[in-house]
């Protein structure tokens, strides 16, 4: 199944990175945050909804691999118990998938929508927090990329998952 992106173009644009550069929080006035919401995280609004509908379909298809090269390495999971699972590479993520990618997450991205993401100076948030992108370098000299940075899989009872609306 075809996403319009072919997975060669995006392993190659979305290798993995050595090192995270944390994003600098921008002033911003009012008036710039209705033109731009996303401003603070130094993304567009097109480039916040395009990958976010590409980490939607990946997840919903469960391309495990294409996935793991949308992600910033280490990536910390949040765990049950507040235990936290460091994933260091790729071939790492494809190998804890299941454990990374928990129903609850799958759920959770399959009931949201543009109007589910939330933006700070740490990035955007999807829904309740259960995936977090940002932009991110390997090294100053390093286009800014962006990537999956953190992943929130904490297990709740089904009732408390995010509402689907």
């Amino acid at each position: 199944m075809s996403h319009g992106l072919g997975e060669t173009k995006l392993k190659n644009k979305y290798g993995i990175k050595k090192f995270l550069i944390v994003l600098v929080f921008f002033s911003i006035s009012g008036n710039a945050i209705s033109n731009s919401f996303y401003l603070n995280t130094g993304l567009e609004k097109k480039e916040v909804f395009d990958f976010y509908e590409i980490i939607k379909s990946i997840i919903e298809t469960e391309q495990k691999e294409l996935l793991s090269n949308l992600v910033s390495y280490p990536l910390t999971v949040y765990e049950n118990d507040n235990n936290l699972l460091v994933i260091e590479n790729s071939d790492d993520f494809v190998k804890n998938y299941n454990k990374i990618i928990t129903e609850r997450v799958k759920y959770t991205v399959a009931c949201t929508g543009i109007d589910d993401l939330w933006s700070n100076s740490n990035g955007i948030m999807l829904a309740d927090g259960v995936i977090w992108f940002s932009s991110v370098k390997d090294k100053d000299s390093d286009p800014w990329r962006t990537l999956i940075t953190s992943i929130n899989n904490k297990e709740r009872k089904k009732g408390l998952w995010y509402k689907c609306k």
